[in-house]
């Protein structure tokens, strides 16, 4: 292996290690992955261009079956008039927004859709349904991340 290859392993690695441990907050790996991406680029273009719809709607299911359905059934119940209201708003006014700002019709559908619903996931499975560009779908779940990292979160 060339050893331009092996520091790129390494380092994407140590980012993954890092990104896994309990003690660094979703800022840091979401950084980390940032300054990685730009600087050495994605040492497995072609297993990550494979693999990632399928990695991805595998843990999307995966996330389904860590649900309490009696939680899940209780909230339903008490929040689907709030919850159905806010995602139509969000999704209204991200694409009034957008064609007010004169954004691209997917991008702006892409991004509308993911931050009103549960971000990157959303966004992936919405590119293939709209036929969204490879770089129409990182821009958006990037703009997405960057939405969720500096938003203001509740106490904890």
């Amino acid at each position: 292996m060339p050893p331009l290859k092996l520091i790129r392993l390494a380092i994407f690695t140590a980012l993954v290690c890092l990104t896994f441990t309990q003690h660094l907050n979703a800022g840091l790996g979401l950084l980390s992955g940032l300054i990685f991406a730009l600087t050495l680029g994605n040492p497995f273009r072609n297993f990550t261009q494979k693999w990632a719809g399928f990695i991805l709607k595998f843990s999307v299911v995966g996330l389904g079956f860590g649900l309490d359905l009696q939680t899940l059934w209780t909230n339903t119940q008490d929040g689907l008039w709030l919850t159905v209201s806010t995602i139509v708003f969000a999704l209204t006014m991200g694409l009034l927004l957008g064609r007010l700002l004169g954004i691209d019709g997917k991008l702006s559908t892409l991004i509308s859709t993911g931050t009103a619903i549960c971000g990157g996931s959303a966004i992936a499975a919405m590119s293939p349904t709209i036929g969204a560009r490879q770089e129409q779908t990182v821009i958006s779940i990037s703009i997405v991340f960057i939405i969720g990292f500096i938003a203001p979160r509740g106490n904890k």
